[in-house]
């Protein structure tokens, strides 16, 4: 990642419990946290929306279409960016932030402001201009999942693209915010295994209990990807199984190509 784009995120560092707390993008606030919420302070909030924005600033291309706001029936309005959760704006916060205790009107504000700012620090080619962003983009503000963005997920292990997901995923995941969560542990395991990680990877055909049930990819008897019937579907490929033997197929290709790392100690 260029090192502009990981300077262009900044924590205002407040140590002080339930001190308030700045995310900034390009030396301007996006956010001011001034609650702990869920046991979190506002600097640990802020820690990890730091680390969100961090690995959506390596994404090129990022436009104001790209922000979001989710608003699920009965629950507090979320915020999402590149189709990654950043930030779910519940009643507490939107009190202490000083805006009529409306959750819906700060997330909106947020959102605002990161369709300004994350198109002009999001990573570019050198010398590639600054993009220009109208005064006042249209924002979506929507009660349908689907429109959330991340529809579609590119799972990486080594850099190479070893699957696709399409669709949401399990626990409420975008396709592209699984993607990221599964090329992370692809790469931790692998690393771990080793020199055994290309052969120990294999499948287990579970598309007949239930009928039209998942079928599994397992990397050191540990599943690494579940290949559900929607995805089989999407891919347009006959079983689950088949598509789990493709992108065990391609586990195995990097691994043998790249060659193995060493275990980590």
């Amino acid at each position: 990642m260029a090192a502009a784009a990981l300077a262009a995120v900044a924590v205002g560092r407040v140590y002080a419990q339930d001190t308030p707390a700045d995310v900034t993008l390009g030396g301007e606030v996006v956010m001011r946290l001034r609650s702990s919420v869920g046991g979190m302070t506002p600097q640990q909030r802020v820690g990890a929306i730091e680390e969100r924005l961090t690995r959506l600033l390596a994404i090129p291309g990022i436009t104001p279409a790209d922000v979001v706001v989710y608003t699920p029936a009965g629950k507090p309005p979320v915020v999402y960016a590149v189709g990654r959760r950043l930030i779910e704006v519940d009643k507490q916060t939107a009190i202490s932030a000083g805006s009529s205790g409306e959750p819906l009107k700060l997330a909106t504000g947020w959102a605002k402001r990161l369709q300004q700012l994350l198109p002009r620090v999001n990573w570019r080619p050198n010398n590639a201009p600054e993009p220009t962003v109208s005064e006042n983009p249209p924002l979506t503000v929507t009660d349908d999942f689907s429109q959330v963005g991340g529809a579609t997920g590119q799972v990486y292990l080594r850099d190479k693209l070893v699957a696709t997901l399409r669709g949401p995923q399990p626990g409420g995941f975008t396709a592209a915010e699984y993607a990221d969560v599964l090329g992370s542990r692809l790469n931790i395991i692998s690393h771990r295994l080793g020199a055994g990680a290309a052969d120990s990877i294999k499948t287990i055909d579970l598309s007949a209990y239930p009928v039209n049930g998942p079928s599994l990819v397992l990397m050191g008897e540990r599943p690494v990807l579940i290949v559900e019937p929607t995805e089989a579907e999407a891919a347009q490929m006959a079983s689950t199984d088949l598509l789990a033997q493709s992108w065990a197929k391609n586990l195995r290709k990097v691994l043998t190509v790249e060659g193995p790392i060493p275990p980590s100690s």
